[in-house]
C-alpha cells in the first residue's frame, strides 16, 4: 500500500508538471511579440522577459530551504494557483505597466515550481529507478512542451493572444487543487531524512566544495545566456526577418519540442551507459550548431532543421544535467542544489535577455547568433573537466 501511494504521488507531480510547463511552453512564443504590440522597445521586452530570473535569484533558495516546513504538496499546488492568476491577469492586460505587474506575479511561481518538483522527483526516488523516472518525469515535460506551442498557434489563429493568456490560467486550477489535497501524504512520504539537522548555509558550503557541480553551473551559466536571447528575441526575429505570423512561430517552437521529446526516453538509460558528461557536451553543441545556422540567413526550410536541433540538444542537456545532479548530491540538499542550479540559469537569463535587447541596437542578428553559438562551444569545453 505504502510503495502504491509513493507512485500515486510521484504520479501527481508528474501530471502537476506537465500542466505548468505546458503553459510555459504556450505563451513562450507569443509573449515577446504581445510585448511588441503593446507598444514595448525591444531593451523593454528584454527586461520584462527577464522579470522571473531577476527575482528568482533572490528568492529561489530561501523558498527552496522552507519547502519541508510546508510540504512538498502543498508547496506545489500553491505554486500553480499563483501561476494560474497571472496568466489570467496577462490575458487582462491591456498595457505595459499591467503587464509589470502580471510578470511579478507570475515570477513567484516561476521560482518556485520547477526546482521543488524535480527535487521531490529524485528524492521520492529509489537510487535504481531515479534515472527511469527522472526520464519519465522529464518525457512528460518534453510532451507538454510540444502541447503548449501547437495550442498556442491553434488559439491565437481562433481567437487572440489575450484570451489565449485567459484561457492558459484556467488550465492549471484543477491540478493545484488536486495538488494541495494531497498534503496529508507529505509527512510520511515527502520529508527529507535528518530534517532537523538541515542547514542551508551547510548545503550551498557542500555545493561550493563539490568541483564538478560548479563546473557544471559554470556550463550552464554559458547555456542560459543564450537561451535568455532566444527567448526574449527569437520570436521578433522570425517575425521581422523572415515575416512569419504568432502562429508559425509557434509552430517552430512546436518542432523544437518534438525533437526534444523524441530522445528523452532514451537518455535515462544513455546517461548510465556512457555517462552524463558526454550527453551534456553534445547537448551544447548541438544547440551551438542551430545558432550558427540562425546567423547564417539561410531559407526558412533551415530555421525549421536548426529548430530540430536546439530541441536534440536542449533534451540532451536538460535531462543529462539534471540527472548528474540527482546522483551527486545528497538527497537532503538535494532542494538547494536545485535551487542553486536555477539560479545560476536564471543569472545567465537574465543577461542574455537584458544585455540582448541593448546590443540589438549596435549589432545585427547574425553577429549575436554567431556569438552565442561560440559561447556554447567554450561552455561544452569546460565540461570536459568533469569526471564522468
Amino acid at each position: 500500500m505504502k510503495i502504491l501511494m509513493l507512485r500515486k504521488t510521484i504520479v501527481a507531480i508528474i501530471l502537476g508538471a506537465s500542466s505548468y510547463w505546458l503553459t510555459i511552453h504556450l505563451i513562450a512564443p507569443i509573449f515577446p511579440i504581445y510585448l511588441v504590440d503593446l507598444g514595448a522597445s525591444k531593451a523593454e521586452v528584454g527586461f520584462i522577459v527577464a522579470i522571473p530570473s531577476i527575482l528568482s535569484i533572490f528568492l529561489r533558495i530561501p523558498v527552496a530551504s522552507r519547502v519541508h516546513s510546508i510540504g512538498r504538496f502543498k508547496f506545489l499546488g500553491i505554486a500553480l494557483i499563483i501561476s494560474s492568476i497571472s496568466l489570467i491577469a496577462y490575458g487582462l492586460a491591456r498595457v505595459i505597466p499591467d503587464i509589470y505587474i502580471a510578470r511579478i506575479i507570475h515570477s513567484i511561481s516561476i521560482a518556485s515550481f520547477g526546482p521543488v518538483a524535480l527535487a521531490s522527483i529524485s528524492v521520492l526516488s529509489s537510487d535504481e529507478e531515479r534515472a527511469k523516472i527522472m526520464s519519465i518525469y522529464l518525457t512528460a515535460v518534453a510532451v507538454a512542451m510540444i502541447l503548449g506551442p501547437i495550442l498556442a498557434g491553434m488559439l491565437v489563429a481562433l481567437l487572440n493572444i489575450p484570451l489565449t493568456f485567459t484561457i492558459s490560467g484556467f488550465m492549471l486550477i484543477p491540478i493545484s487543487i488536486m495538488l494541495i489535497s494531497l498534503g496529508r501524504y507529505d509527512k510520511p512520504y515527502c520529508s527529507i531524512k535528518n530534517g532537523s539537522n538541515f542547514s542551508l548555509r551547510k548545503g550551498l558550503k557542500l555545493l561550493v566544495s563539490k568541483w564538478a557541480y560548479m563546473l557544471l553551473c559554470i556550463a550552464t551559466l554559458s547555456y542560459s545566456l543564450t537561451l535568455g536571447f532566444f527567448r526574449a528575441f527569437f520570436p521578433i526575429y522570425a517575425k521581422e526577418v523572415y515575416l512569419l505570423t504568432a502562429s508559425f512561430v509557434s509552430f517552430l517552437y512546436a518542432v523544437r519540442a518534438c525533437s526534444n521529446a523524441v530522445v528523452r526516453p532514451i537518455l535515462g538509460a544513455l546517461c548510465r551507459k556512457i555517462g552524463s558528461r558526454i550527453i551534456m557536451i553534445s547537448g551544447l553543441l548541438l544547440v551551438a550548431s542551430s545558432y550558427y545556422i540562425f546567423s547564417l540567413n539561410l531559407p526558412l526550410y533551415a530555421i525549421i532543421i536548426a529548430m530540430a536541433l536546439f530541441g536534440l540538444g536542449w533534451a540532451f542537456y536538460a535531462v543529462a544535467s539534471i540527472i548528474y545532479i540527482g546522483y551527486a548530491i545528497e538527497s537532503e540538499y538535494q532542494d538547494i542544489a536545485m535551487a542553486l542550479y536555477f539560479n545560476i540559469y536564471d543569472i545567465g537569463s537574465v543577461v542574455g535577455s537584458t544585455l540582448g535587447g541593448i546590443i540589438l541596437y549596435y549589432l545585427s542578428y547574425n553577429m549575436i547568433w554567431l556569438t552565442l553559438s561560440t559561447l556554447l562551444v567554450i561552455g561544452s569545453l569546460v565540461l570536459l573537466a568533469m569526471h564522468k
